[in-house]
């Protein structure tokens, strides 16, 4: 009777070590798709994932690398893991082409001609200055009364010249 008692907790701590895989794999895609432009490290997944145990860092760590190969994410230069948009993930944005609205030199609005405008952070404007004809993507979060976007490309220029001055140095301009 000691050896089935002994088999049943065996398999118990094995359907409990599944659920625990199981649960950090969904918690890892939804971290990632909810944050689609900013990049996470894989010791800040860990964390987020409560993994204590050596086995279940080298489960995140597999899991990770099939992500990787499958095309679901991807990791930028600084070695920090996003989100692959192409792929069709929840968090798929919508694309608009607009006139900037540049406010002030925190934050910029883009007009779309329709409903509301799109609030740009100046560190999504690329390169863009009020006036230029751009193309957005609107991300699927709304933090504000208005939604929330991306420059991707600068379609057109409103101003060609500029007035300034250049200062010229031994490597550097």
């Amino acid at each position: 009777m000691s050896k089935k008692k002994k088999e049943t907790r065996t398999k118990k701590k094995e359907h409990k070590e599944n659920t625990q895989t199981g649960r950090h794999k969904q918690v890892i895609l939804s971290l990632l798709d909810a944050q689609p432009r900013h990049g996470l490290t894989l010791t800040q997944i860990i964390r987020k994932t409560g993994a204590k145990k050596k086995e279940d860092l080298k489960k995140i760590e597999r899991f990770m690398d099939s992500l990787l190969e499958s095309g679901r994410i991807k990791q930028l230069s600084n070695g920090s893991f996003v989100a692959n948009r192409s792929v069709g993930n929840k968090a798929a944005e919508e694309e608009f082409t607009g006139v900037v609205d540049h406010v002030s030199s925190r934050f910029a609005y883009v007009n779309i001609g329709e409903e509301q405008d799109v609030y740009i952070k100046a560190k999504d404007l690329a390169s863009a200055v009020h006036g230029d004809t751009v193309k957005i993507t609107i991300f699927p979060t709304r933090h504000g009364e208005h939604r929330e976007g991306n420059v991707v490309e600068v379609l057109k220029r409103n101003r060609t010249r500029f007035v300034g001055r250049i200062e010229i140095s031994a490597n550097f301009g």
